[in-house]
């Protein structure tokens, strides 16, 4: 008999030496990094010349306690946070499952065998046998080239992604909240200053008809005061129906049917204290939780590429396992441990692709990340003119307001001493009226943008102190 020895010493080497060197052909992962041209400043995008647009803190835009109550209520019921939050609890599960996969697997079995044997016909009596066994294995995950420590990674920026979606989520909810109010306050008094110009126009109309039978005004006169109270009343529909579509707004927010939304506090447009702009271009891609969760994604998808390499490297797993059984009497056990590795030595090319995918994917999500921040900073370009413009079309308006009441007083001063008629008072009235309701608009539109300006740059809102 011819005897064979296998020496184990130099099959251990050259194992060491065949996946030392599979580790260093699969290469390494080069993390993304934002392009030089526009991480440098705003040479290509120049926008640091916006007046207030420098860089400090931002501080929350604080709201009346009434509004803060609709903001929590909405913050509680809103089904877009709630999907927020599922995606983010999914998210944190995801990685719960991943920690898990690290810890070792340890599973027991028990079984019990009765075995009856014998011959009937014969007249042997049958014999009854059995036997016990018990079983431990034992699994442990050997993460040598960091496989599992990788994926983890993934799945912490996907929670820290899911996150930071929630907390925009969040923000913007309150800021439509807000906004919802301010609509409805504004078509509430709205409808109060149409009423009261109603009231004017019907007043001008019945003395310009009267001037008419005297002789004292044309059919032309009478024509158009009769069209601008049409006018009037033809608005007042519109203006109903504005007011009721904000309130439907508001109570899609806040997660309820129309019709349950209090809105005895909606009849004035809120105070709001002044925002300051505090934020560089570059500083949005920290303050804006938006921002931030791209990048966590773009993160995420970096640690996707780096475990689709890795998952080229072989695979390690330390297992052992105690049997023991018991028949008849006797105990016999068996003691077992092995350490195994796995390698895929040909798979068609499926990894080397999956690897280009998650490449293509990191790339694609770095340039929505770059695409989303160029889009914000137009986004607060466009916010700061527009707030700009307002300031100073609410100053002109509120001149044009005191010039309009001025009038109106020195036409009822001709009036009273007997050089004019009262339809000039009607008509310096209808001037003041127009007026206000022209303020009104843009003191509304002055606070919209106000309000998305904050939120724009990444500000909270919160509520006052009752």
């Amino acid at each position: 008999m011819i005897k064979r020895q296998v020496k184990i010493g130099p099959i251990i080497f050259i194992s060491i030496f065949v996946l030392t060197g599979c580790a260093g052909s699969v290469g390494e992962n080069k993390p993304w990094v934002m392009p030089s041209r526009i991480s440098e400043g705003n040479e290509v995008y120049p926008v640091q010349h916006v007046d207030g647009y420098i860089e400090d803190g931002l501080t929350a835009l604080t709201v009346t306690s009434e509004i803060g109550q609709l903001t929590k209520i909405a913050l509680k019921n809103n089904t877009a946070i709630k999907v927020a939050e599922a995606r983010y609890s999914e998210a944190i599960a995801n990685m719960k499952s991943i920690d898990a996969g690290i810890m070792p697997k340890v599973d027991i079995g028990v079984k019990t065998t009765r075995t009856r044997a014998g011959n009937e016909n014969s007249g042997v009596a049958a014999s009854t046998s059995q036997s016990s066994s018990g079983s431990v294995d034992l699994r442990i995950p050997i993460d040598l080239f960091g496989k599992i420590k990788v994926r983890r990674r993934a799945a912490a920026y996907e929670v820290e992604q899911t996150r930071e979606e929630l907390e925009n989520t969040r923000i913007e909810v309150m800021r439509d909240v807000v906004v919802a109010v301010v609509d409805a306050a504004e078509q509430s008094q709205l409808q109060s200053l149409n009423k009261a110009q109603l009231e004017t126009s019907r007043t001008s109309y019945k003395l310009t008809a009267y001037r008419y039978t005297k002789g004292q005004a044309n059919i032309v006169d009478v024509l158009q005061q009769r069209d601008l109270v049409a006018s009037l009343e033809q608005e007042t529909p519109r203006l109903v129906a504005e007011r009721q579509g904000a309130l439907d707004r508001l109570s899609l927010l806040m997660g309820a049917l129309p019709g349950n939304v209090a809105t005895n506090g909606f009849q004035k447009l809120p105070v709001l204290p002044e925002i300051e702009v505090v934020v560089t271009p570059i500083g949005l891609l920290g303050s804006r939780p938006n921002m931030r969760a791209l990048k966590a994604g773009v993160d995420a998808a970096d640690s996707q590429l780096s475990s689709a390499i890795k998952d080229r490297l072989p695979s390690f797993e330390f297992s052992s396992s105690a049997i023991a059984t018991l028949k008849s009497g006797d105990i016999s056990s068996i003691i077992s441990s092995t350490l195994s590795a796995a390698f895929t030595f040909f798979d068609g090319g499926v990894k080397r692709a999956a690897i280009k995918a998650r490449r293509a994917s990191r790339e694609r999500a770095g340039t929505i990340y770059i695409e989303a921040w160029l889009n914000a900073v137009v986004e607060v370009n466009g916010l700061l003119a527009e707030e700009k413009r307002r300031i100073t079309e609410y100053a002109l308006a509120k001149a044009r307001l005191e010039n309009a009441r001025n009038l109106h007083a020195a036409a009822e001063r001709r009036y009273r001493f007997g050089a004019s008629d009262y339809l000039l008072v009607l008509t310096a009235m209808r001037t003041i009226q127009q007026q206000e309701r022209s303020l009104l608009t843009l003191q509304s539109s002055l606070l919209r943008a106000q309000i998305k300006l904050h939120t724009a740059m990444g500000g909270q809102i919160i509520a006052e102190s009752s």
